[in-house]
């Protein structure tokens, strides 16, 4: 693998990068190596953390279509923010996640709160159904002979006409 001396701007973000966290280094890897099978890009400049007992920790450089751009003050920043050992970077993300939390139990809150209200609507119109007959014929409620004779009794008497109420 073949990597570049790095002097000027990129020496310096190298050493800042060792003052996040002493495993950290910055290489830059020239076109012509291959490196098929690896996570490194060739042409590209990578952050990579020499991890103590496990394998090399390896990120690309690279602008949001994945081409490549030389590292920057943002770069010095964004690891800043990412490094969850800093308390202040703790408690921004502990906070982070208490709104996220509260936020989800204020919607699931008001979800519960519209099906109680459906539920309260559907109620409230299941106890004040209508029924309205058409061509002057009740609706049969129920198929008992009962209900049947008193169907036959008001047709006789010419009741039936209208809308009844259930409730």
């Amino acid at each position: 693998m073949s990597t570049a001396v790095l002097t000027g701007a990129m020496g310096r973000i190298d050493r800042d990068l060792r003052a996040i966290d002493r495993h950290l280094q910055l290489i830059y890897i020239d076109e012509q190596t291959e490196t098929r099978g690896t996570p490194i890009k060739a042409g590209y400049f990578h952050v990579v953390r020499w991890n103590p007992d496990a394998p090399p920790t390896v990120i690309p450089i690279e602008d949001n279509e994945g081409m490549p751009i030389e590292p920057g003050s943002r770069l010095l920043e964004r690891l800043q923010a990412g490094d969850i050992w800093d308390s202040r970077n703790l408690r921004r993300f502990e906070e982070r996640e208490r709104k996220l939390k509260a936020s989800r139990e204020r919607e699931r809150a008001r979800e519960n709160e519209n099906r109680r209200e459906e539920l309260r609507e559907r109620w409230r119109r299941s106890q004040s159904t209508q029924i309205a007959f058409s061509d002057g014929k009740p609706m049969r409620l129920s198929s008992s002979k009962a209900a049947k004779r008193d169907e036959g009794e008001r047709s006789k008497n010419g009741v039936g006409d209208g809308v009844v109420g259930l409730g």
